[in-house]
């Protein structure tokens, strides 16, 4: 993830071939109307964050696994048309319960090319990550200002971007930066911090249905930020998580009574 370093000046002019920057947007209005002054606006600049587009709501697109001719599961339990494609066990008191078992989707363990293992064979371990891996954070020092800022102290923006000045000023001395830009730079680190190996993802919703004559309420009008993991990398990890190795049934199966 490209970040940006701190400057006291963040804000560029938007005007082709001006150099300015400026730390407030108020400052820019003024430059505007004494440098850049003129009577027909063909277009407005607005400098902010990128526009992040809504996700495809289609999420068997992505994954084969889920494609529209795959066999139902359920079909292949008992079925007529199926009836040798499932392996009997009775189980509990009296051997009144049983279970059908998938023959095929047997959780035989594989790697992650496909080939199955040896029974019994360990699975394979996660790979290590460098004790001085902070990723997205650069550093130990920026991951603990995060949490700092956000978490115990729950600085406001505002103040966020005046303790990131004066740091930056006591380190001028020593041709060094804080370790944000501004505020924007902290949120937008925070919200790609993996969790579990898995991003957090964001999207914004607004109501674009009728609205009354007079008085549209305020919900009417403003967005709304829609924050999510991708269920299917969620399940993921939850499979390989070695904790859970004894607590689940990969095993389908369907539990009937005699």
């Amino acid at each position: 993830m490209s970040r940006r370093d701190h400057n006291a000046l963040q804000i560029p002019c938007g005007y082709l071939k001006c150099v300015h920057f400026f730390k407030t947007q108020a400052g820019r209005k003024k430059h505007w109307n004494s440098a850049h002054r003129t009577f027909t606006v063909s277009h407005t600049t607005t400098v902010g964050d990128d526009s992040e587009e809504l996700p495809d709501d289609n999420f068997t697109a992505d994954h084969n696994d889920f494609s529209p001719g795959s066999p139902d599961l359920g079909q292949s339990f008992g079925e007529p048309d199926n009836p040798d494609n499932v392996d009997t066990e009775f189980w509990g008191p009296c051997d009144k319960l049983y279970r059908n078992f998938h023959s095929k989707l047997n959780a035989r363990p594989c790697d992650a090319t496909g080939q199955f293992l040896e029974d019994g064979a360990p699975p394979i371990p996660p790979p290590d990550k460098s004790p001085d891996d902070w990723t997205p954070y650069r550093s130990r020092v920026e991951f603990e200002t995060a949490e700092f800022l956000y978490t115990r102290n729950q600085m406001s923006a505002g103040n966020i971007n005046i303790l990131l000045d004066l740091w930056a000023a006591t380190l001028l001395k020593h041709n060094d930066k804080p370790p944000f830009a501004d505020c924007r730079d902290l949120y937008k680190t925070i919200d790609s911090t993996p969790v579990g190996d898995i991003k957090w993802q964001s999207f914004k919703v607004q109501y674009t249905g009728e609205k009354p004559a007079h008085d549209v309420p305020p919900w009417m009008d403003q967005p709304y930020d829609i924050w999510y993991c991708d269920p299917h990398e969620v399940i993921h990890n939850m499979l390989a998580n070695p904790e859970y190795a004894t607590e689940m049934d990969y095993w389908p199966y369907r539990c009937l009574v005699t």
